[in-house]
């Protein structure tokens, strides 16, 4: 931590000393100042750990994504790719908090002065492209300069000062965190080494299956007292169990009609001469076809649902079909050709789009039958889970979810979470027990513990011959081999040709590759040795062994510590953001201003 903040100050005085010159710039309490966040009842959208942030907050980064976006393409964006840029903003935003937040927490700021010297002397990368900005095909500072002094700009500036606020920490934090995946020259010989190193085995692999499981007989007493050896294998941490309310979200009447509208604003328009190909483009919520101008091809109308039978039934090619109501909405048809029975086709297909109102509607009721304790009576679904480990952060129906994760974490029982969206429903969760970290229930954990059991037993039963195939193995007696097993196809002798490090062999469980890999590596060319597995035995003798050179090493060794050194700093940071997502839960309010 210490190192850090060191970092962090050393970072900030070369700053200062690089700014020292810089003089005239008065962007004021304007760009420097913080706002004060509301709560989401009055336009907060989402709350990350104690920041909130706000609807205008947010909105402010959106629309500069979604321009920025639209002039790079050089036209206007589908509603898809807006429903998805939205999304994108969002996750990084939500991102770049956690590491803003992290940083304010670890000590390490910038201060306004630095702020406002950061921008004087370095302009966004947006400004930097722009070719406004330019005189003779150069970068003109004077007319940055000119930008930073008009007040119409502060907004803009608002919004890269706060890029800047929480980018810098966190990159001088990732370069503490890359300076922990240095990596020595033995380490990286090491590695090399296992990673480079070739063998070649001649192995038998016999699996526990070839033991019958009626040759395995025991008594519940027995696998009682077999648990009490084991009951620290089936330790369980603090967890939760809840009571989950479902609310299906399905369209109403008034939804269909809208959707039939929107429909029929569509058949009118192709009457009118639109192109069906652009209509496709515009209106169609079918992705499948809408990505060929609507084709379906050539299809047997026999084939067809009923609905759509009669309504092409009589049909003359060139004729637009419909709307014809089906499924989640509405389909029209343009006939291209008829031959006999068959009809080749385009579609415009209109979903049945669940308005905000209805959403609303729903979500208004759940919450009602909760408060009033009426949940069956309002028809909505009702479900127990399973027991929840609190460090999992993966719920039934919602999946990861952090936000429910540190209402878990904080709630008491009978607490119930607010209203979460899925794409089919609303669920609300109950918490309804809480457990303290101890040994499983033998009741809750009997059939592990029984299949646990068999597995053991069936090895002691194999262990005699496993030790018998492995003399034969030595000598290379093969019959020897097939005399212990005859006839029995489970048990096969292999030889393994030259693999390296990760590559499985046939028997082998994928879990146990590495470490079946090193006991080999460890094995003298040679000798034979038996490996244990959950699930069997592998008998292998070592035929060869292929390491890379000390010269080889050398060629690739400064380019490998680089690639060696990234795998663990991806590794670091991956966890690192895992943890930064537990430290700082995200409360998402997008549902109740239906921004989704």
């Amino acid at each position: 931590m210490q190192k850090m903040r060191e970092y962090s100050k050393v970072f900030l005085w070369i700053l200062v000393i690089a700014f020292l010159g810089w003089l005239g710039l008065d962007l004021g309490a304007n760009l420097t100042g913080r706002n004060v966040a509301q709560p989401w009842e009055r336009g907060v959208i989402a709350k990350v750990g104690d920041f909130e942030i706000t609807y205008d907050y947010y909105n402010a980064y959106l629309q500069k994504a979604l321009s920025d976006t639209a002039r790079k393409l050089g036209r206007e964006l589908t509603q898809d790719e807006i429903d998805s840029l939205r999304n994108k903003v969002f996750r990084d935003l939500v991102e770049d908090i956690r590491w803003g937040l992290l940083a304010r927490d670890l000590g390490i700021t910038l201060s306004d002065d630095a702020i406002i010297k950061i921008i004087a002397m370095f302009p966004p990368p947006e400004i930097m492209q722009d070719t406004l900005f330019y005189t003779d095909g150069k970068f003109d500072f004077g007319k940055y300069l000119s930008l930073l002094r008009t007040p119409e700009a502060i907004p803009f500036f608002r919004l890269y000062e706060d890029r800047l606020r929480h980018q810098i920490p966190r990159d001088i934090i990732r370069f503490f965190l890359a300076g922990m995946g240095s990596v020595s020259d033995l380490e990286a010989r090491y590695t090399y080494d296992l990673e480079r190193t070739r063998i070649k085995l001649a192995y038998v692999a016999i699996p526990i299956s070839v033991v019958p499981d009626k040759e395995v007989r025991f008594t519940v007493d027995e696998l009682r007292e077999y648990y009490k050896k084991i009951k620290k294998d089936f330790w369980h941490p603090e967890r939760v169990k809840f009571e989950i309310i479902r609310a299906y979200l399905i369209p109403s009447q008034i939804d269909t009609f809208n959707a039939r509208d929107r429909a029929e604003v569509v058949v009118q328009q192709l009457k009118e001469g639109v192109k069906f190909s652009d209509a496709v483009k515009y209106y169609s919520d079918d992705m499948a076809s809408k990505r060929d101008s609507g084709r379906i091809g050539t299809v047997y109308i026999g084939d067809l649902p009923e609905p759509f039978q009669k309504a092409l039934a009589g049909a003359k090619p060139g004729e637009i079909v419909g709307p014809v109501p089906y499924a989640e909405g509405f389909y029209i048809f343009k006939v291209d050709s008829i031959k006999g029975d068959s009809l080749t086709l385009r579609q415009i297909f209109v979903k049945i789009r669940i308005s905000d109102e209805t959403r609303k509607a729903i979500k208004d009721s759940l919450e009602r039958a909760v408060k009033e304790n009426k949940v069956l009576e309002y028809g909505f679904l009702v479900d127990t889970s399973e027991y929840i480990n609190l460090n999992w952060h993966v719920f039934p129906m919602v999946g990861e979810n952090y936000e429910l994760s540190a209402f878990a974490q904080k709630a008491k029982v009978g607490d119930w979470s607010r209203p979460m969206e899925t794409p089919n429903y609303y669920v609300i969760f109950k918490l309804i027990e809480r457990q303290k970290p101890g040994p499983s229930d033998f009741e809750e954990v009997a059939d592990m513990v029984a299949a646990r059991y068999i597995s053991e037993k069936k090895r002691e039963i194999l262990r005699p011959k496993v030790e018998e195939v492995a003399k034969y193995v030595e000598s290379g007696d093969t019959a020897g081999i097939r005399k212990v097993f005859p006839d029995n196809p489970g048990v096969r002798l292999l030889e393994s040709g030259y693999i390296t490090k990760g590559v499985g062999i046939p028997g082998l469980p994928v879990n146990y590759r590495d470490r079946f890999f090193i006991d080999a590596l460890k094995a003298p060319v040679g000798q034979v040795r038996i490996f244990e597995h959950e699930f069997g035995f592998i008998v292998y003798k070592k035929l060869d062994e292929k390491k890379p050179t000390e010269q080889e090493f050398q060629k690739v060794k400064d380019f490998f510590k680089v690639q060696l050194s990234q795998k663990y700093v991806n590794l670091l940071m991956n966890a690192f953001e895992s943890e930064l997502k537990i430290r700082y839960p995200l409360e998402d309010y997008r549902d109740y201003l239906n921004l989704r």
